[in-house]
């Protein structure tokens, strides 16, 4: 059955926009794309993508997605979609997003409820502020992959007094002033061995 394969963002800015061609699957559709273009491949290595099924779906917000199951299963009826997901998007989880809005409801009380003082509108106008700024750079950061292989192989260490030491790379430092009880986060370390 033919079917037509529409490539999104910077794909279609390679490739084309519109395939078409005699496929059943996803994973099909994706072998005769890299059998005409070489270079096809490595440009799907360089981003993450989700796959959107049907003619008159919203890419946006992939309604229609497909699993990683559903890539290989044979299809009716149906163009392919191939979207790049923007990486620090969350893939939907709203991360962020919460945030933001909470910020500008409280821009928005500070700005036009009456009867509060300035110093308190000024306070409150600053942690709206806060809580956008915040809320976009969630929105940027992209996820630190879950890896439990290598998460296992590094478990045993117990370097710097403690497992409570050890942290995942791009995990957020936390600033602490004054007493504290918690554990501490090596950013750098180096050792030096000298014969004496």
């Amino acid at each position: 059955m033919l079917r037509t394969i529409h490539l999104y963002g910077h794909l279609e800015d390679k490739f084309n926009r519109e395939h078409t061609y005699d496929v059943g699957s996803v994973s099909e559709a994706i072998k005769l794309l890299i059998a005409n273009y070489s270079e096809f491949k490595e440009a799907l290595r360089k981003g993450y993508y989700r796959i959107v099924r049907g003619s008159d779906v919203d890419v946006e917000t992939g309604v229609g997605g497909l699993s990683e199951e559903e890539i290989t299963m044979q299809f009716g009826n149906g163009d392919f979609h191939i979207v790049p997901v923007l990486e620090g998007s969350g893939e939907g989880s709203g991360k962020g997003w919460g945030q933001i809005i909470a910020g500008v409801i409280l821009l928005v009380i500070a700005i036009f409820v009456p009867g509060i003082g300035p110093a308190l509108a000024m306070q409150i106008g600053v942690l709206g502020a806060g809580l956008i700024m915040s809320g976009i750079a969630t929105l940027m950061m992209p996820d630190i992959a879950d890896d439990q292989d290598d998460r296992d192989e590094r478990a045993a260490s117990y370097v710097f007094n403690g497992a409570v030491n050890r942290m995942e790379q791009g995990a957020a430092i936390p600033i602490v002033y004054g007493r504290f009880g918690v554990g501490s986060i090596v950013v750098a370390s180096s050792l030096t061995a000298k014969d004496t």
